[in-house]
Formats: structure tokens, C-alpha cells, sequence
């Protein structure tokens, strides 16, 4: 987690804010950092890494085996690749 700035005061404070002043300065000095911590799971800051990817995946198992689930009793909805006709590929979901 990253370090949290938190400015305590009264109007001395306050007027940090001022143009100029000090509490601007620190709140936009702070507010540009960049989390590096998070660079190896997050691609862009939205999509995830493979390793972002790794994780996910293990608590999403953890979190389904906890209440029973299990991916060797979840049906499948998809057939195997070879049992697809390419000529009528519906075929393989009768």
C-alpha cells in the first residue's frame, strides 16, 4: 500500500492551499506518483499481466473451492477442438 500524506492543522493549514503554497505543492508532488508495486500485475493499469492473470485465476479457484465448487464437476459447455466438423460446427453441440 502506498504511504498516505494527511495534513493536520487549522487555518495555518488551510492556507497551505493558498497559490503558492506549501499543501498545493505537496498534494501535487504526491498525487503524480506512480505505484511501481503494481507495474508486474497491471499492463496499463486496467488489463492484467500474466502474472496479475496468475493470481486472479488462484483466488477465483481458492474462492469457488471454498463453497463446493470444483472445475473437475463443472460441466462444459465447449467440445474438444477435434470432435468440431468444419463443414457444420453447430454438429458438435447436439
Amino acid at each position: 500500500m502506498r504511504p498516505r500524506l494527511v495534513l493536520f492543522g487549522d487555518s495555518i493549514t488551510e492556507q497551505s492551499f493558498a497559490d503558492g503554497g506549501w499543501g498545493a505543492a505537496l498534494a501535487d508532488r504526491f498525487a503524480r506518483q506512480k505505484c511501481i508495486c503494481l507495474d508486474c500485475y497491471f499492463h496499463d493499469g486496467l488489463h492484467f499481466t500474466p502474472a496479475g492473470n496468475k493470481i486472479l485465476f488462484h483466488e477465483v479457484v481458492k474462492t469457488l473451492s471454498s463453497i463446493g465448487f470444483s472445475s473437475e464437476r463443472l460441466p462444459s459447455d465447449l467440445p474438444l477442438f477435434h470432435d468440431i466438423d468444419t463443414k457444420d460446427p453447430m454438429k458438435a453441440f447436439d
